[in-house]
C-alpha cells in the first residue's frame, strides 16, 4: 500500500518556485496523466508547460504554454527522425527563459532537449517521469528498434537529477538499481470519486469478465484470449468483454472466430474516460495480464467502481492489490493460469470484502488532496537532492 504521511496538508513548497512539464508526443491515454499532473502542479507552484493539451481547463493558470510539435504530412523514416531531432531543440529553446524545476514526463526519449538543457541552464534541476518503457513494447514485438530506445531510457535517467517512479518494485524489475539514489517515488493519479463509483451492485451484474486498455503486446492481451476456452469449460455461463484499439485487433478478432468465440465475446472500440464507469460497473471482474506496468490507472478506476480486479504483479500493481485483500494476483500470465485465477475471483466467497476493501483504499490514497500532498514531498526533495 502506497505510504503517506499523517498530516493532511501537503508539505510548504515555496509558491514562488517554477516548474516547467515537459511532455512528448500524446495519446488519448497519456493526456489523461498529463492532465491531472498539471492539476496538482498548479497547486503547488508557478507552472509552464510544453506539450499538447486538449482541455482548456488544465491550461487555466498556467504562466506559460508551447506546443513544439507539428503534425507530420511524410511518412518517410528519416525525416521523420529528423523531425523528432527538431522538436526536441524547440523543446530546449522554449525552455531558455525557465528556472528551477524541469519534468520530462512520460517523455523519457527527449535525450537530445536534456542535453541543451543542461547546457543552456545548469542549475536547472532535470526530473525524468517514464510512466513505462517504450524500449519493453518494441522488445516484445521483437523489433530492433528496441535497443535504440533502450540506450535512450538509459541516457535520460543518467542525464536526470532524479527520477519519479511509481512504485519501489520497478527499480528492480525494470533494472534501474544503479540509480537508485536519484529515485522518488510518486504518481499523478486521483480519481473524481463521484464519477467512478459503485452504480451497480456486484451480484446484480451479469457474469461479464472484462479487460480494458490498449489492444498491444505488452498488455498481455493474446493470452488473455486464449484463456477464454478453459474459463468456458468450467464456466458456461460467463461471457467476455474487450475494450480497446490497437494493432492486436486483427488478430483478437481472427482468434475468436477460428474458436468459434465471437458470440461469448463483445468487441468495444476505445470509449471515452467518462463512459469508462458505466462500462466497469457491468463486469463481474476486470483481468489486467500484463507483462510490464507502471501503475495502472484502469486498476485504480475498477477498484473505485467497486469490480474485482485481477492482474499480474508487474510494476505497482502489488503497492495496491493484496491478493484475497483488495483484488486478485496471479503469478504470470500463461493462458493456463489466466484461465485458472479467473475461475479463483468469480468464485471466491470474499468477494464483498475485496470490493469494500479496494473503494476504501482508493477514497484513503487516490483522492486529489492526497496527490498535492504527494508531490509537495517529491519537490522539496528534488531541491535537496
Amino acid at each position: 500500500m502506497l505510504e503517506r504521511s499523517a498530516s493532511s496538508t501537503h508539505p510548504s513548497f515555496d509558491p514562488a518556485e517554477k516548474v516547467l512539464l515537459i511532455t512528448g508526443p500524446s495519446s488519448q491515454i497519456s493526456e489523461i496523466f498529463t492532465r491531472n499532473l498539471l492539476f496538482i502542479l498548479k497547486r503547488l507552484a508557478r507552472v509552464s508547460f510544453i506539450g499538447s493539451m486538449s482541455d482548456a481547463r488544465a491550461l487555466e493558470g498556467v504562466e506559460g504554454r508551447h506546443d513544439v510539435q507539428r503534425p507530420l504530412t511524410n511518412s518517410n523514416l528519416v525525416f521523420r527522425a529528423l523531425n523528432y531531432l527538431l522538436i526536441q531543440v524547440r523543446i530546449a529553446r522554449s525552455a531558455i527563459g525557465e528556472k528551477d524545476v524541469a519534468i520530462f514526463f512520460l517523455s523519457d526519449n527527449l535525450v537530445l532537449s536534456m542535453v541543451l538543457m543542461k547546457l543552456i541552464r545548469p542549475r536547472m534541476k532535470i526530473v525524468s517521469f517514464p510512466g513505462g518503457r517504450t524500449s519493453e513494447a518494441y522488445r516484445r514485438k521483437k523489433s530492433l528498434l528496441a535497443y535504440p530506445f533502450a540506450l535512450l531510457e538509459k541516457a535520460s535517467y543518467m542525464l536526470s537529477d532524479s527520477i519519479i517512479l511509481y512504485s519501489p518494485n520497478i527499480v528492480s524489475e525494470w533494472r534501474m538499481k544503479n540509480y537508485g539514489k536519484k529515485v522518488l517515488v510518486a504518481h499523478e493519479h486521483f480519481l473524481d470519486l463521484s464519477l467512478f463509483s459503485i452504480r451497480e451492485s456486484y451480484l446484480s451484474r451479469p457474469p461479464i469478465v472484462g479487460y480494458v486498455g490498449r489492444l498491444s503486446e505488452e498488455k498481455g492481451l493474446l493470452e488473455f484470449v486464449h484463456a477464454i476456452p478453459a474459463v468456458l469449460n468450467e464456466r458456461n455461463d460467463v461471457n467476455f468483454m474487450i475494450v480497446g484499439n490497437g494493432l492486436l485487433s486483427d488478430r483478437v478478432q481472427r482468434y475468436l472466430d477460428e474458436q468459434g468465440l465471437r458470440d461469448r465475446v463483445t468487441l468495444v472500440p476505445w470509449v471515452p474516460h467518462d463512459m469508462l464507469p458505466a462500462y466497469l460497473n457491468r463486469l463481474r471482474l476486470l483481468v489486467l495480464p500484463s507483462y510490464t506496468e507502471g501503475l495502472p490507472n484502469i486498476m485504480i478506476e475498477a477498484l473505485a467502481c467497486g469490480t474485482p480486479f485481477l492482474a499480474t504483479p508487474v510494476g505497482a500493481v502489488p503497492d495496491i492489490v493484496k491478493d484475497g485483500v483488495t483484488g486478485f494476483l496471479m503469478p504470470d500470465n500463461a493462458p493456463l493460469h489466466i484461465s485458472e485465477h479467473i475461475l479463483r475471483a468469480l468464485n471466491s466467497n470474499s468477494t464483498g470484502a475485496v470490493i469494500a476493501n479496494g473503494r476504501r483504499l482508493v477514497e484513503r490514497e487516490f483522492s486529489f488532496e492526497a496527490a498535492v500532498e504527494r508531490y509537495g514531498r517529491v519537490l522539496n526533495q528534488t531541491f535537496i537532492m
